[in-house]
């Protein structure tokens, strides 16, 4: 392939306030759509730490060679150039230097640590910047110390922290290995409330999914742009094709933002992770200050953008949904979408056609969601699929999903599987097991009133909830109102369930869940709470679950920056705040196109 190669320019350091976003986060794997080949086009950028322009200083590489900050303060975090020598257990030899960066300092500013950009930044044709339509880059992790080290966590950002279009990747120390996970939006999503995102742990081969924190991980993620589709971002670890995730491009439709590029990468320690069921995101990881020195270190540091042909292959892993829920929510499927065929099934989905659907099969209330499998959609947006033979008899549901974990829709009882011919029983035939009753079949359990006294709220809120609070918004005015929606078996049948506020641990109510465990309300937010950072902590009288989330009070619309919710991983974006940063950033790309002179670095590709 031809390549025409063009150089990094180094922007000056970008300082801007500290902007407050809130955000919110699964399919795997899948959508068969070509990019149209084209003269192929190159930018590309290699982080030679050892190089000239580079020195070993107090939170370098900030103002060398093209790295940046948007912080105020960049000196809190806990970053700087090291030489290799200085951590012979990383296993990245004596040789060199790398970047270290930990987690023994948090905040929720965005931009913490921001590689230079690429002259030729990579996006779908409709953004009129974009030069190319993928985008590559491959780093070294490693540990510093060469070990485990308890709650290190790192998040790395395909594209300017802000936006962060070509999607993210976390690292977690957890529970004795190296987490790698991702976050994204679903592309059947309406709001950026946190039900609305999905997340994932990128499976490695020891327990629960983990990689061995022990030795470096050669990672590599290629972001492919694909027009009128669903944008992939495949990973590879040490060599392998471990995962292919969406990128965020949903989240910026949701946002009313225009389309995304991507010319550079973001580094940030935050308190995002992964949930158990794919459905939104954990956040509030607590600062780890015990990895203040070490933390990991990233060595061998490249990107580039290019113009290539790219054809998806087939998923090969089940999208993640919330399989707590005995049916799905979201739009049904048109009448006679589903037909019956003599093998299976087949399912139209109109105007979503050309593309890869996963399809979940759901019996009685309360059973666990079958996987049908993976088809793409003819021309006319028509998927087939055969019935899975382990079924037992009896009317399923249909719910067909793409590959972000978006649900294109729902058919209540679509198809039956019949049972098969029976002869004479026998007196050694065992009987058919029976269904396990749903938990609004309790006997026992019934309404009642809600209780007059007010419990007794711990000082802080808990440490290891079991899930967020689902609520319309993260960004919510004091004394306005929020609504909170539990899923079914969230609580105990008819439980009643208290809410409490922090930092100020103000008593927000008894709420009572419904027969199923679910409980959707209305809830008045107290006035008098200060613009900022909040927590929101719902506990069931009776079970005692306790669900946490991190929202942001705004004592007026247009109140400052401020709150442990800036970042956009962390709980769901506004966008009016969201549109004022990317006033600011644009004025700072003027800037850089009107005065700032350009430096052009020579490029040393990584093999």
């Amino acid at each position: 392939m031809n390549t025409k190669r063009y150089s990094t320019h180094n922007p000056p350091t970008i300082r801007i306030p500290q902007v407050v976003l809130a955000v919110l986060a699964s399919a795997m794997l899948g959508l068969g759509a070509a990019v149209p080949a084209a003269a192929a086009e190159e930018s590309s950028f290699d982080a030679d730490f050892a190089a000239s322009g580079y020195s070993i200083a107090p939170h370098s590489p900030v103002d060398q060679n093209g790295w940046a900050t948007d912080t105020r303060n960049p000196g809190d975090y806990d970053y700087t150039l090291a030489e290799n020598a200085d951590f012979p257990l990383s296993g990245l030899g004596h040789d060199g230097v790398s970047l270290r960066f930990s987690n023994a300092v948090t905040s929720a500013a965005i931009g913490q640590l921001i590689s230079p950009y690429l002259s030729v930044p990579a996006g779908e044709s409709s953004v009129a910047a974009a030069g190319a339509d993928e985008f590559s880059a491959d780093y070294t992790i490693a540990s510093a110390t060469g070990g485990y080290q308890e709650g290190l966590s790192i998040e790395v950002s395909i594209g300017h922290s802000t936006n962060r279009a070509g999607g993210n990747l976390i690292y977690r120390h957890v529970d004795g290995g190296l987490q790698i996970s991702a976050i994204w939006m679903a592309s059947d999503a309406t709001s950026g409330s946190l039900r609305e995102w999905r997340s994932a742990i990128i499976p490695g081969p020891l327990g629960g999914g983990l990689w061995d924190p022990t030795v470096p991980h050669d990672i590599s993620t290629d972001v492919h742009f694909v027009d009128d589709g669903i944008d992939v971002v495949e990973v590879s670890v040490d060599g392998d094709l471990v995962a292919a995730v969406p990128t965020w491009e949903y989240y910026h439709q949701v946002t009313a933002h225009e389309a995304k590029q991507v010319r550079n990468l973001a580094f940030r320690v935050s308190g995002s992770a992964p949930t158990a069921d794919g459905v939104g995101y954990v956040s509030g990881l607590p600062t780890a200050s015990s990895t203040a020195g070490n933390g990991f270190l990233f060595e061998d540091i490249s990107y580039s953008s290019s113009t290539e042909t790219w054809n998806a292959d087939e998923p090969t892993a089940d999208p993640i949904i919330d399989a707590a829920a005995s049916l799905p929510n979201g739009k049904k499927l048109d009448t006679g979408a589903v037909t019956e065929t003599a093998k299976g099934f087949s399912v139209a989905l109109g105007a979503k056609a050309s593309q890869y659907v996963g399809i979940y099969l759901t019996g009685a209330p309360g059973s666990t969601p079958v996987f049908a499998g993976w088809a793409k959609s003819t021309s006319s947006g028509v998927s087939s699929f055969t019935t899975p033979a382990s079924l037992d008899p009896g009317a399923y549901t249909v719910a067909a999903y793409d590959r972000t974990g978006g649900l294109l829709g729902w058919a209540d009882n679509a198809i039956t599987v019949a049972a098969p011919p029976s002869s004479s029983p026998t007196p050694s035939s065992s009987p058919s097991p029976s269904v396990s009753p749903s938990p609004s079949a309790s006997p026992s359990a019934s309404a009642g009133p809600l209780p007059t006294k007010e419990p007794t709220l711990p000082a802080e809120p808990d440490a290891s909830p079991i899930g967020e609070v689902p609520v319309d918004s993260t960004d919510i005015d004091s004394g306005g109102t929020v609504t909170i929606s539990f899923l079914a078996g969230s609580f105990e049948p008819f439980e009643n369930v208290y809410l409490a506020w922090y930092p100020e641990q103000i008593f927000g109510g008894w709420l009572q869940a419904a027969a199923d465990g679910s409980l959707v309300a209305t809830v008045a937010v107290p006035e008098g709470l200060e613009a900022g950072g909040h927590t929101l902590q719902a506990t069931g009288a009776t079970s005692g679950n306790v669900y946490s989330t991190a929202v942001r009070v705004s004592a007026s619309t247009d109140s400052g920056a401020g709150g442990p919710s800036d970042g956009l991983v962390d709980t769901g974006v506004s966008s009016d705040v969201a549109l004022r940063t990317g006033v600011v950033l644009g004025a700072g790309v003027l800037l850089l196109m009107g005065g700032a002179a350009l430096e052009l670095i020579g490029v040393r590709r990584r093999r």
